[in-house]
Parts: C-alpha cells; sequence; structure tokens
C-alpha cells in the first residue's frame, strides 16, 4: 500500500472504502440477532490503525475483546476450511493484539442452533466479566 493511500485512510476512518454499500445479509442477520440478545458490540472496528494497518472486524465486543467475522467463501482455500494466506495474516495480527477472533462461515449464521449457541457462549462471558 502507497504511503499516501495509507495517509489518506489515516485521515479519514470514517471513510471505509473497502465496505461494500451493499450490507451483507449474514453480517446484518448476526448484528440484528445480538441487538435482540442486548449484547453491545461496535460495527467495523479497526483494530490495527495505530500500526498502519486499515483491518476492520465485522462485529467487535469490546468488554470481552471478542470479535466476529462473518466470511464469505473468497476468505477460504479451495478446501472450504483453511483461511487464504492473507487472511491467515490477519487473523494473526489481529490476535496478537489480544483480540479472540472467530472466523464463522456465512451460512452457520443462518443455523438457529448456532446462533443460539454463540448468543449464550457470548452472555456467558459477559456474566464473567462483572
Amino acid at each position: 500500500m502507497s504511503n499516501i493511500r495509507k495517509k489518506w485512510l489515516k485521515e479519514n476512518p470514517d471513510k471505509k472504502i473497502w465496505v461494500n454499500e451493499k450490507k451483507s445479509v449474514p453480517c446484518e442477520l448476526l448484528k440484528s440477532r445480538l441487538k435482540d440478545a442486548g449484547i453491545e458490540f461496535q460495527e467495523e472496528y479497526q483494530p490495527l490503525l495505530y500500526k498502519d494497518r486499515f483491518f476492520a472486524i465485522d462485529i467487535f465486543i469490546p468488554q470481552i475483546r471478542l470479535g466476529l467475522e462473518v466470511n464469505g467463501n473468497f476468505h477460504y482455500e479451495s478446501d472450504g476450511i483453511t483461511l487464504t494466506a492473507y487472511h491467515q495474516n490477519r487473523h494473526d495480527l489481529i490476535t496478537s493484539e489480544g483480540i479472540e477472533l472467530l472466523e464463522i462461515k456465512y451460512y452457520k449464521v443462518f443455523s438457529e442452533t448456532f446462533i443460539e449457541g454463540l448468543i449464550k457462549d457470548i452472555l456467558n462471558r459477559l456474566t464473567l466479566q462483572l
């Protein structure tokens, strides 16, 4: 990334040009379910700005330092399991900051069992923080 581009991104953090105008249906569904459960979170949290890294986490719950990424197929190698080198590097950089990052395949968000389990886990973690 050029220095000019880095400077522009640093000066304009609200202009997340990598975010498509179209909202991700699975991500928006997950956000809605978290809100319904009373779980407060930040959207498009940028954990590494101070290092001139312009990653954003879809959903970040600061009280428990938990990030949720709703991933499409392009995040994975052809085996559908292994993150691509770029996404694995991104994951490693974010987790090195003490953030637990859950990589969630988009289709899991449509499973009621998965969502209920995830929300229960988050609520338990939040309760332990009190």
